[in-house]
């Protein structure tokens, strides 16, 4: 029996996925980008919608880059993100407003791959999570960071 999927990762080059007839469970995210039969079919020079490059027929995050350390979001988008975006304001709306402050705003972001929207989108949300979380532990710390305190001495 022929595998059916070829599975890649949309954050890193891994390609162990590559011949599979069921999709792992551990992975993220996972979207079906095309059959196999349209990767089979070869690609016309001057079709921009795709690539000979996109070997996959799923797309998803692995687990390796699932624990990635949230830090490799691009210092520009942090930076905006940080000066901008009150940790109140939608996830959505901070998408929005990173893309649009992009030097070419809307029509760089559709410039990017595919991969890389979805990177740069994730980027987005994680730095925007983070901050939220920063804010929550300061403004309402937990009881067990209280009782630390006290034990101390504090």
């Amino acid at each position: 029996m022929t595998s059916q999927m070829r599975l890649a990762c949309s954050d890193c080059d891994r390609n162990d996925c590559d011949g599979i007839n069921q999709l792992p469970e551990d992975w993220e995210g996972i979207e079906e980008m095309q059959t196999l039969e349209q990767l089979r079919r070869e690609v016309d020079i001057n079709d921009q919608s795709r690539s000979p490059l996109e070997w996959y027929t799923h797309l998803g995050t692995c687990p390796d880059c699932q624990k990635r350390s949230n830090d490799d979001c691009h210092p520009i988008v942090r930076q905006i993100i940080d000066r901008d975006c009150h940790v109140s304001l939608s996830v959505r709306d901070v998408v929005e407003h990173v893309i649009s402050r992009l030097r070419d705003g809307q029509l760089a972001f559709q410039s990017l791959a595919p991969v890389d929207r979805r990177r740069f989108i994730r980027q987005c949300i994680e730095c925007h999570r983070k901050n939220w979380q920063l804010y929550v532990d300061v403004m309402y710390p937990s009881n067990s960071g209280r009782e630390a305190e006290e034990a101390d001495g504090s």
